[in-house]
């Protein structure tokens, strides 16, 4: 099932409920059903609440409905949240391009901090490499819409997702294992097993999950011939063990490690040649008296261009003489929770990092074209401490307090290969860089009850940033010598509120909230080429949202039905262009306002069928462009219009005992467009997605057999590009077939 923000819950593929209590028949009626999702639990205020008690806007995922999907990592729960996109970020396999309210980042330089907040059970994961995160023994995935500056802090302007995996039961040993066979060779393997060591008191849950999908771009060697390999694909492998330890009914501690191996391979774009239509009148920016001329420009800033190999599956392999990403994470956390009665203290430990080889011919044309080759290491190590003091229960003033701490080292080795015309390709520039973060806050919400049913919020966090960076350039990789260095230090403090009120009459919460939120400064290039382009840096992002909105359930809670409306507005807004004469990314600013509407539905007219939708609306204007940009006018990847529309259904099979399920969505996304500039060759038209699935449920959920697809009327779209070179399609039509076993 997936539950909405305002919405209750929404049922995929015989949902929770389904699974823990078996057969459709053997279920409650539709209302008694929609009663129990609605008080499903989240944390997005840092304390455990209802859902649909919750005054803002948050979403709630759990594990049944990625499982129905096969899924392996949250992309696959874009569209099930209004105005959230979540994609694999270009040419990354272990990268995630997270858009909330058209809000995001696809950057994955050291240099840029994410723009919503991704945490691992209460850790931060401090880069988009490594946030897409496998989805092992998650119990469920928490989206937070908009700035989350008082109780998540920095780099959350558009809010935040939170992975929540299941802990170790103390209780009962249990299993489970599911083998998932599909398109393009996919085998997906993935198994769990809780063991009680200590009866009530100490428990081990150990998971794991295999993935392995041949890709689905064909490589083409530099005279156009089929190489025979294929980019795209997937070969991941995730482990996470945890252990809790309950010494008495009030203590609580938490361990848990996880260990990541992806060997994805290549992640490529689809070539376009816009050099074959030229260039064409238009206007250009004249530094010199800061003004927009008439001139000549790339025709596909104007005009869309065709497909180099008239194929969105096919692509260059690239001139290198490996072509072997590699990326390795691990990550180990402590938790200690102790009831003191009135409140809870909670003391949150955690320390991650990551090595990444990132390989890319990024143009994806061969010579005498224009290309750009990148190899960049990252190698990347965190810590954190946080204590968290929360009142229990709700008393006339309840209230969630906390100190944080977090401390990041990140090294950059970053080669970059630029040649066009004949002759062989030149040797690598080569960039090093070392940068190193320390981030303070201190932060609090009080939540007043004056009178029965009303609830007003204060909230502020205080802030404080200290980074500092070592930079080196050498023009040849080959050099042992830099020949430019910059060492640079940027500090920076600052106060987010949050002001709430809401009022819960029965089934109808009203509320409405200002919050602010900041993302920290930076360096602006990621691979300067000058002393002065090594030194430049880009300011805090800083952001204003207004919102209002209705939670509500009717017919004794047979329909849902949620509405949020909201105003946000950006200053300085970080955003990254890709400089075609270097492939560097450099971060530009504006300023923007965002207005936007989100509907969600759910409606349950009879036992085991569940219907569901949302709809969300966007509208952005650029109050202060971006620098140079005459085009610019919209922002980029924001998706004005969007929807999305499914059922699920459950019954008893009735010749045998167990259940058969159905179910199915639609979604659809609007045109947007894929770059800063706003090239019309990076204008992605709507697209629609249909996904589907249908299976069988033995009594008590002891094991399940379901057949399903994604894209299945094989829709080609695509999601990511760089300006007049390439475009980013995303993947064609599959089929899987998951067995699953619970023991």
């Amino acid at each position: 099932m997936i539950v909405s923000v305002a919405l209750a819950a929404i049922a995929a593929a015989g949902g929770t409920a389904h699974a823990q209590d078996g057969a459709a028949g053997d279920n409650a009626n539709a209302q008694d059903e929609a009663a129990r999702m609605s008080e499903i639990v989240v944390t997005a205020r840092k304390r455990a609440e209802t859902i649909q008690d919750v005054p803002t806007t948050v979403t709630a995922i759990n594990d049944a409905a990625l499982d129905v999907r096969a899924a392996t990592d949250i992309r696959y729960i874009s569209g099930f949240v209004p105005n959230v996109t979540i994609e694999q970020a270009t040419t990354s396999s272990t990268g995630s391009q997270i858009f909330l309210r058209g809000i995001g980042i696809d950057n994955t330089g050291f240099n840029v901090d994410p723009t919503v907040g991704v945490y691992l059970d209460d850790i931060f994961v401090g880069r988009l490499i490594g946030s897409m995160l496998g989805a092992v023994d998650m119990e469920r995935v928490e989206v937070l819409r908009g700035p989350q500056g008082t109780l998540y802090g920095r780099n959350a302007t558009a809010g935040a997702v939170k992975y929540v995996t299941r802990k170790p039961d103390v209780y009962e040993n249990a299993g489970k294992f599911a083998a998932t066979f599909g398109s393009r060779d996919r085998i997906t393997l993935r198994g769990s097993a809780n063991l009680v060591l200590v009866p009530d008191r100490l428990a081990l849950l150990v998971s794991a999950q295999y993935h392995k999908q041949d890709g689905y771009i064909r490589l083409n060697d530099e005279d156009g011939n089929d190489t025979g390999l294929r980019s795209n694909g997937r070969d991941l492998r995730d482990i996470r063990a945890a252990l809790r330890y309950q010494p008495t009914d009030d203590l609580t501690i938490d361990i848990a490690a996880d260990y990541s191996h992806n060997r994805s391979g290549l992640q490529s774009v689809t070539p376009t040649n816009c050099g074959a239509l030229g260039t064409v009148d238009g206007y250009v920016y004249d530094s010199a008296n800061d003004a927009f001329i008439p001139g000549q420009v790339n025709a596909g800033q104007l005009n869309k261009c065709p497909l180099f190999y008239d194929d969105p599956y096919e692509s260059y392999i690239g001139p290198f003489g490996f072509n072997d990403p590699k990326f390795d994470s691990a990550g180990v956390s402590g938790v200690v929770e102790y009831d003191l009665g009135p409140a809870s203290i909670k003391s949150v430990t955690g320390y991650r990092g990551f090595r990444d080889i990132f390989v890319s011919a990024l143009y994806a044309k061969p010579l005498p074209y224009v290309n750009v080759n990148l190899v960049n290491r990252l190698e990347q190590r965190q810590f954190q401490q946080e204590f968290q003091l929360s009142s229990n229960g709700q008393s006339l003033i309840d209230y969630t307090l906390g100190l944080f701490y977090y401390h990041e080292d990140i090294d950059s080795d970053y080669r970059t290969q630029v040649a066009f015309g004949a002759g062989p390709l030149p040797t690598p520039r080569k960039n090093l860089d070392s940068q190193k973060t320390d981030a303070y806050a201190v932060y609090g919400e009080v939540y007043i009850h004056p009178l029965d049913g009303l609830e007003l919020t204060l909230g502020g966090r205080m802030s404080w940033d200290r980074k500092s960076v070592s930079r080196e350039l050498y023009p040849t990789a080959d050099l042992t010598t830099p020949t430019l260095t910059y060492d640079g230090k940027i500090k920076d403090s600052v106060f987010t509120p949050k002001l709430g009120v809401s009022y819960q009459l029965d089934d109808v919460l009203l509320y409405a909230s200002y919050a602010e939120g900041y993302r920290s400064a930076g360096w602006a290039n990621t691979t300067g080429t000058s002393l002065a382009n090594l030194a430049l840096t880009f300011d805090r992002e800083t952001e204003e949202s207004y919102e209002v909105g209705v939670k509500s359930q009717w017919f004794d809670r047979a329909l849902t039905l949620n509405l949020a409306a909201f105003e946000a507005k950006y200053n300085n807004l970080q955003a990254t262009l890709t400089l075609a004469s270097t492939g560097s990314t450099v971060v530009t600013q504006s300023d923007a306002r965002i207005r936007g509407l989100e509907l969600e539905g759910a409606l349950r007219p009879a036992d085991g069928l569940t219907i569901y939708g949302n709809m969300a609306v966007m509208k952005d204007k650029y109050l202060s462009p971006p620098p140079g940009l005459y085009y610019a006018k919209r922002l980029k990847h924001l998706v004005r219009t969007s929807f999305l529309v499914g059922f699920d259904y459950e019954t008893d099979a009735g010749f045998v005992p167990g259940s058969f399920f159905m179910g199915a969505d639609l979604r659809y996304q609007g045109p947007a467009f894929r770059n800063v500039a706003n090239t019309i060759d990076q204008s992605s038209p709507s697209y629609t997605l249909l996904g589907a699935r249908a299976g069988y449920r033995a009594p008590d959920d002891a094991w399940s057999l379901t057949l399903g697809g994604s894209n299945l009327t094989d829709e080609e779209y695509f999601l990511l590009g760089i300006e007049n070179n390439a475009r980013s399609y995303q993947a064609p039509r599959e089929i899987f077939l998951t067995f699953a076993v619970n023991y």
